[in-house]
């Protein structure tokens, strides 16, 4: 665990404690004043654990970079040990602007030399008198993305490219009840919710380039650095200005753009995008969420046993004798089923029988005659046969 050497330098620096609103707490690309080529450290605020300090070990430099005209290069050969540069932040999180989101540009300079064990940017608090990780992002010697994750270091499964920029994007959510870090990479959502250090307060005291060598001899360069702090108005970790779902329900499951991914009442529209959050599942809904009502009953169709004929709670209250799934109300033959022609509950040849006579143009009870309609199209013909067989087969 790193020393708290951050609230010392800051109070001898004058570094003030930033204000509570949303804001660029800082940005640079290492280009024009204050910095010139030389060590990054003593550089616009910028310390070093490496005291004392190593010559052309972390350097701005302007051979290589990812827009002009220069970048931070660390340099593994020129040290064995692990260390960390950064300017103090010393940044109260306030409710206004509760995500902490930093982005850079890291090149790892895989093309001479072993690999170092790590290299990212590594994130402190303002504990005393030891500063505690709140999050982490790192490239291993197999060039895996790990992230920080309550104790330890999680691999993301993700492969960064060495020799190749990529843009990094931490989300640090500091909402109540949240407490964690999701990483992007190159735009893509790459690791979610993984919570802060344990016991990690408040106070952002500083965001580092981070090295641990253990022998490496390759290099990395940093480049495009910027820590905001931002408003966040639902808590879902993503900044409004950024955020397609600006009202996410607290504690809901988001995807990158911070929409819920959850359906809470199984109409198939997200419950961001669903304007009727609690429409019953047997129910037809539009785009948005909400369900129809051709009939005005207050029964929704999909539910309503006769969606366009009035047979809710004001009228029969869908009302159903024959059991037939069909609303008396609607029903063609509301006392029997279709095709159960001898009102017995099942259809069977006794009730295939009576069809036949019927069919041929004997007799039958009003009742027999219309069970004998299967099709429900107000006739009795060679229609209702193809049904009938169905419904005999079907038992």
């Amino acid at each position: 665990m790193r020393k708290a050497l951050t609230w010392v330098i800051a109070g001898l620096l004058g570094v003030a404690v930033s204000a509570s609103q949303a804001q660029t707490l800082y940005t640079t690309g290492f280009d024009g004043s204050p910095f010139v080529n030389g060590n990054l450290s003593g550089q616009d605020g910028w310390v070093t654990t490496d005291s004392p300090e190593t010559p052309f070990l972390g350097t701005v430099q302007g051979s290589f970079s990812f827009s002009p005209s220069r970048s931070v290069r660390i340099n593994a050969s020129q040290t064995i040990d692990s260390n960390w540069w950064w300017t103090p932040l010393n940044h109260s999180i306030h409710g206004s602007a509760t995500v902490i989101q930093i982005e850079c540009m890291i090149y790892v300079d895989r093309a001479s030399g072993s690999a170092s064990t790590l290299w990212g940017v590594d994130i402190y608090d303002g504990s005393l008198p030891l500063t505690r990780r709140v999050a982490t992002i790192a490239i291993d010697t197999s060039n895996h993305l790990l992230v920080w994750d309550s104790v330890a270091f999680v691999d993301t499964g993700v492969i960064v490219p060495p020799n190749t920029w990529g843009l990094f994007r931490m989300n640090l959510n500091y909402a109540a009840g949240e407490r964690n870090t999701s990483v992007y990479f190159n735009g893509a959502r790459v690791a979610y919710r993984r919570a802060f250090g344990l016991g990690a307060n408040d106070i952002l005291a500083d965001v580092d380039f981070y090295h641990v060598d253990a022998g490496g001899n390759d290099s990395a360069y940093f480049d495009n650095f910027v820590v905001r702090a931002m408003a966040d108005g639902d808590g879902d970790g993503v900044p409004d200005s950024q955020d397609s779902c600006l009202n996410t329900a607290a504690g809901d499951p988001i995807n990158a753009t911070g929409c819920s991914t959850l359906d809470n009442d199984g109409d198939g529209v997200l419950n961001d995008a669903d304007n009727c959050p609690d429409t019953p599942t047997c129910a037809i809904v539009n785009g948005a969420g909400c369900p129809f009502d051709s009939d005005g009953d207050s029964v929704m169709n999909g539910c309503d046993n006769c969606d366009n004929v009035p047979n809710g709670p004001g009228e029969d209250n869908q009302a159903d004798a024959d059991s037939d799934g069909r609303g008396d109300a609607c029903d063609v033959c509301p006392f029997r089923r279709p095709g159960d022609t001898t009102g017995d509950g099942i259809v069977d040849g006794r009730d295939a029988q009576l069809f036949v006579r019927i069919l041929t143009g004997g007799s039958g009870t009003p009742d027999e005659t219309c069970a004998c309609d299967v099709n429900e199209d107000t006739f009795v013909n060679e229609a209702d046969i193809p049904a009938l067989v169905t419904l005999l087969l079907n038992q």
